[in-house]
C-alpha cells in the first residue's frame, strides 16, 4: 500500500531540519480511497475518553443504552477535565488488537497494518527520519467528530518500547481549517509553532517528544476527520 515513489532523500533532509514533515501521497492512489470506504463503512467505532486517571471506552451499542442525561453529564465531566488536565475523546479502532484476534479479517486495515510493518517500510522510516533503532510499528484508526478533541501532550510514554516517531495518516476529504482537528505544535510557552491541516493521503510525521494538540472539531464540520495514527517504536 505504501507508495514507492517517496522522495526519500528530499524527506530526509526536511526531518532533519524540523523534527516534522507532511509526506503527500504516502499511500498508493486506490489503497487511500480503498481505506477511506473502509473506515466510511466498516469499521465498527469506539468511543475513548479520560475520566480520572481511567481511560474509557465505549462501544455504540453502550451509548445507545445511556439516557441522554447521562450521556450529557458524562460530556461534560469530559470537558470539564479538559479545563485542568491531559484529556481527549474521539473514536478509534484498535487495529493491532484487531489483526491479532483475526476480527473481521476481510477489513483492510488488517491489511494496511501489514504494509506499515513490513521490513522495507521500517526501512523506510529510518531512513527518513535516521532512527536507525526503529523495529516496530503501532497502529489505530481514528474518527473525529464535532466535539472531539486531544489536548496537550507529547506522545512521552513509558514503556518497554519507545516511541521515537509518531505520525498520523490523514484519510478525511476536502477537509478545510475552520473545521477544526487541526495537528497544532506548541513551543515551551504553548504558542502554535507550525499547524498541519490534515489532507488526504498525507502522512503526518514527527519527532517524540514535542508538545502538540488536536484541536475540537466544530459542529458545522460536514464530514467526517478520519485518519490511522500510531508510533514508530525502538
Amino acid at each position: 500500500m505504501i507508495n514507492p515513489q517517496l522522495p526519500v532523500a528530499e524527506l530526509k533532509e526536511r526531518f532533519a531540519r524540523d523534527g516534522r514533515i507532511v509526506i503527500e501521497n504516502v499511500l498508493e492512489p486506490a489503497a487511500a480511497e480503498a481505506l477511506y470506504q473502509c473506515l466510511l463503512r466498516d469499521v465498527p467505532w469506539e468511543i475513548v475518553f479520560r475520566r480520572g486517571a481511567q481511560v474509557v471506552t465505549l462501544t455504540q451499542r453502550d451509548l445507545e443504552r445511556l439516557p441522554q442525561r447521562d450521556l450529557d453529564q458524562l460530556m461534560a465531566g469530559v470537558q470539564r477535565q479538559a479545563q485542568t488536565e491531559f484529556q481527549f475523546v474521539y473514536w478509534k479502532f484498535s487495529m493491532v488488537d484487531a489483526y491479532r484476534r483475526q476480527f473481521m479479517p476481510q477489513l483492510l486495515t488488517h491489511r494496511l497494518l501489514e504494509s506499515l510493518c513490513a521490513g522495507q517500510t521500517l526501512e523506510l522510516i529510518r531512513q527518513i527520519t535516521g532512527f536507525a533503532d526503529i523495529l516496530r510499528v503501532d497502529a489505530q484508526a481514528t474518527l473525529y467528530r464535532p466535539g472531539n478533541f486531544l489536548t496537550e501532550h507529547t506522545d512521552d510514554h513509558d514503556d518497554a518500547f519507545v516511541r521515537r516517531a509518531a505520525y498520523v495518516i490523514q484519510l478525511c476529504k476536502d477537509w478545510k481549517a475552520d473545521w477544526g482537528g487541526l495537528l497544532h505544535f506548541l513551543d515551551a510557552r504553548g504558542e502554535v509553532t507550525r499547524t498541519f491541516v490534515p489532507h488526504f493521503n498525507s502522512m503526518a510525521l514527527f519527532a517524540v517528544p514535542q508538545p502538540h494538540v488536536v484541536s475540537m472539531v466544530v459542529p458545522f464540520a460536514p464530514g467526517p476527520r478520519f485518519g490511522v495514527t500510531g508510533w514508530f517504536t525502538s
